[in-house]
């Protein structure tokens, strides 16, 4: 509503309506005060919701919709306190994220149960597209110390990874999800370093970890260079070619895996065999 009658407000003084235009930036001021007054959470520091009803107080979670008021570039200066939690990981920050919910809350949680597409904790893209935009007006405004075009990057970089499908005829192209769930890639980054001995199955290599971690969006069919956990045998997969369960050229697991990322450089894992010694580590 804030975006809205400032956005009629521009429209209005385009049409020389300077009456309407002045009226509306009025609105949009009233709106922002509501806002600042009425959804900041001080102790939380964070921008919250505030259910309809009599008597009703703010939710005690934060979530990705905080961020949502500097899309408009509605808030003072002084709530840029609020984005030290995006990068917090015990806040929004995991690799495939920003999760939808605060990671510290009892109450967060990326298993699917019931209908898949819940605000709990897995990330939603579209969300994730909103904070990125409240970002960048945020970056682009009055200097602050709390977020950095570095930070930026780094969000963007995760949201952009995220995004892929394997179509029917094998093409993998640039797919938006719904919501995606980060659960996996942050088990794996958490357990690192981690040293093994790689176990090979065609075109494929394996190697076991300490990472415990169910199914999520898991699929057999893979592609080169597709990087996955395998939940049954708790262990990292290199896809770089055929397995002997393929019917073409592509990989295709023993049963179902999360896929967690992609082969910079096939070649040099087609030089690793069985029985080898590996040790994984997370890239500084």
């Amino acid at each position: 509503m804030f975006g809205d009658a400032l956005a009629i407000a521009c429209i209005a003084e385009m049409a020389e309506r300077k009456d309407l235009a002045d009226r509306l930036r009025g609105e949009a001021a009233r709106l922002k005060k509501l806002v600042q007054d009425k959804l900041w959470d001080g102790s939380a520091e964070f921008f919250k919701v505030l259910p309809r009803g009599a008597g009703s107080k703010l939710v005690d979670v934060r979530e990705l919709h905080g961020f949502t008021p500097w899309y408009f570039n509605l808030p003072d200066a002084r709530f840029a306190v609020a984005w030290k939690q995006l990068m917090d990981p015990q806040g929004f920050f995991a690799p495939f994220g920003p999760t939808t919910t605060e990671r510290r809350h009892p109450r967060f949680a990326l298993s699917y149960q019931g209908h898949e597409c819940q605000w709990n904790g897995p990330s939603w893209p579209y969300s994730t597209a909103v904070t990125l935009t409240g970002l960048a007006n945020l970056l682009n405004g009055p200097e602050q110390s709390v977020v950095s075009r570095n930070d930026y990057v780094t969000v963007l970089r995760n949201y952009a990874l995220s995004h892929r499908l394997k179509r029917e005829d094998g093409r993998v192209v640039p797919w938006i999800d719904e919501n995606l769930n980060p659960k996996t890639i942050e088990a794996v980054l958490k357990a690192l370093p981690v040293d093994s001995t790689v176990s090979t199955w065609g075109e494929e290599i394996y190697f076991t970890t300490p990472v415990k971690v169910k199914q999520e969006k898991a699929r057999v069919d893979m592609s080169i260079g597709d990087i996955a956990y395998w939940p049954p045998g708790q262990a990292i997969c290199l896809f770089f070619g055929p397995t002997p369960l393929s019917t073409n050229n592509e990989p295709k697991a023993a049963s179902p895996v999360n896929v967690i990322g992609r082969l910079s450089d096939l070649n040099v894992v087609k030089k690793v065999r069985n029985g080898c010694e590996v040790k994984v580590i997370k890239e500084q």
